[in-house]
Parts: C-alpha cells; structure tokens; sequence
C-alpha cells in the first residue's frame, strides 16, 4: 500500500502560478492508495472558487475529506485526505490556541490534525494528518495533542504532513518515541522545489506496519515534493510476504559472508600449517643461536644495511607467543 503526504501549495506549483490540474496530475503520476494533502481551499476567490479537495478526489478517483483549520471570508483553509479505499470515520481535532502571555515573536494561525479510519484490502488503518505552525509554541501545542491521540490509538495508525521542523528537532524525537520514522538516517529534502534546502515533511508509522524508507520524487507542482512509503499492515499476506523475503535476503547475506570468511580461513589454515617448519627452525634459532647474534649487533659488528628485523627484542618472541595462542584456539572447540 502507498501512502503519501503532499504540500500542495493550494494548487500554486514552484513560481506560485495557480494550477491545480498539475497537482491532480502529480498525483496520479504517483497513484498513492492513501494520501495528505497540506494548504487545500475551498470556495477562495484566490484559488477561482473551487472546492480543491472534492476537485483533486474527482480528479484522482479518490474518496476525499477536508479538514477546516481557518474560516475565511470568501471561504475555508485547511488540510484534506485523499483515499482509494473507503473512508469510514473521519474526526477533526483543534490544536489549542497558543495563549498570548507564552507566545514567541512570529505568525500563528489556526492549525487541525484529522483522524480517519480506512478500509484497506490489508485491514483497518488509521490515518492522521496536520500542517503543524511555524512558530515553535505552536508546534509544542500541536505535538502534545498528537501524542494524547495517539495514547489511546488501537489500529495500525500513520501520521504524516508538513510539521515545519528538522528532524533533529527534540519535538520530532518525542513523535519517534511512539511512532516510527520512515525517513532514512540522511533524510530527503522537501522544499524548496528550486532551491532545495529543507527536510519539512514527514511520514511515520505505528509498531507492526512494514514499510520501506520515505523518498521524495521531484515534482514543480508545488513548493514542496511529495513524500511517499510503501506499507503493509501486521498480519497482512503481503507484510508477511514481505518478511519472507527480507528473512531470506537477510540470512542469503549471511550466508556469503560466512562464506568468504570460511574459504579465507580455509586459505590461512593452508598457509599457516606449510610455515610448521619455519616456525620449528625459528623457534629453535631464537633458544640458541639468536642470543649471540643480539649480542653482535649491540656491538656493532653487522652492517648496517643488514635487515635484521628478527634481532628485535621483542619481535620474535611475541610472534612465538602469538603463534601458540592460535594453536591453543585452533584445539579448543568452541564455547556451548
């Protein structure tokens, strides 16, 4: 199943020119089963007055939800869902206004996160959704009511959108410690489309849900690129299709790399046991005759462009020591 989440700039592509169609047609391009959309109006004289989440699930034959996070005027502001299953609740939940004595210099605004339930061939997914603010109280708000959702959550859930964070951002940490994040340890950046310099938006998952790393295809259809993950629910045929086959890849790699190491030992055992009588005649050298050529040379007595490396006080000896500590081991068998 693919999921995705999109900032959709309100149908304005990468130079803010209106063109909702190319946001219909990116989509399809992508043809996600399940995905967020960020910055949707409806009714707003700016956008010519259409519904733009009816108008994008027309256009990509998906079920769709809208989400108010702002009343305007002329019209409503908010975040939507687009779904090729059926969607069978659908909850809208505030985030609580920022009081003004611990508000921090900067633009707020009114933000949401939906909850919606989804009827996928794989089971019953939740799914969560929110374009959290830019100011950091804002964010903080939006996180703990995330959290207090997610605290009584009982089916396999996502959450994805726009949070406006890094994801070194400790907020993004405290999302991890319930969720898992689907972005790789070098996260795809997300926007800006022609100037590329953020990580913004995000797809995360609940425990049990298989899935693959979050990638970003490149798209001029908005400011920001779409963000997209495969899944598969816990119990499904395809997650335990998929576990069949990430068992057998993990444990094929294994059984290569086992492999190289065995031959190489093969190899080294070979070559050690044809050096038995090297090792005889330089244990022999070093009880008797070593002493005295030690002694020569702290004398002075050998040239010196004589390499005589064997004549280092500890070398030999060590190398001995080395030796009959790998005979022990070869002879040991192996710890139970």
């Amino acid at each position: 199943m693919r999921i995705m989440t999109y900032n959709v700039q309100s149908g304005r592509d990468a130079w803010g020119q209106l063109h909702l169609g190319g946001t219909a047609r990116a989509i399809c391009r992508l043809a996600p089963d399940v995905c967020g959309l960020n910055e949707i109006r409806v009714g707003c004289a700016d956008s010519e007055g259409i519904d733009q989440a009816a108008y994008l699930g027309e256009k990509t034959g998906m079920h769709a939800r809208f989400a108010r996070a702002i009343p305007l005027v002329d019209g409503q502001y908010g975040i939507a869902l687009l779904s090729r299953y059926p969607i069978t609740r659908f909850d809208v939940h505030p985030v609580p206004d920022v009081p003004l004595d611990q508000r921090e210099p900067g633009y707020y605004e009114n933000r949401v996160i939906y909850r919606a339930e989804i009827e996928t061939p794989e089971g019953m997914l939740a799914v969560y959704g929110s374009h959290f603010g830019l100011t950091r109280p804002e964010r903080r708000a939006a996180v703990k009511l995330l959290l207090g959702l997610l605290g009584t959550e009982k089916l396999p859930a996502v959450f994805m959108g726009d949070l406006n964070m890094s994801p070194d951002d400790e907020l993004i940490g405290s999302i991890k410690g319930v969720m898992r994040s689907l972005h790789p340890a070098r996260p795809c950046l997300t926007h800006h489309v022609l100037r590329m310099h953020d990580t913004i938006d995000y797809i995360f998952v609940s425990k049990g849900i298989r899935a693959t790393d979050a990638f970003a295809s490149y798209s001029v259809a908005s400011d920001h690129l779409p963000v997209l993950a495969e899944i598969h629910l816990p119990g499904s045929r395809e997650a335990e299709h998929s576990a069949r086959i990430e068992r057998i890849v993990s444990n094929e790699q294994r059984f290569d790399r086992i492999t190289v190491a065995v031959n190489g030992l093969k190899d080294a055992l070979q070559a050690f046991g044809s050096l038995r009588p090297d090792i005889e005649q330089l244990t022999a050298y070093y009880e008797n005759e070593w002493k005295q050529d030690f002694e020569a040379d702290e004398q002075g007595l050998l040239p010196r462009d004589l390499k005589r490396g064997v004549l280092s006080e500890d070398a030999v000896y060590d190398l001995l020591e080395e030796i009959g500590n790998l005979d022990a081991k070869l002879q040991t068998p192996p710890a139970e």
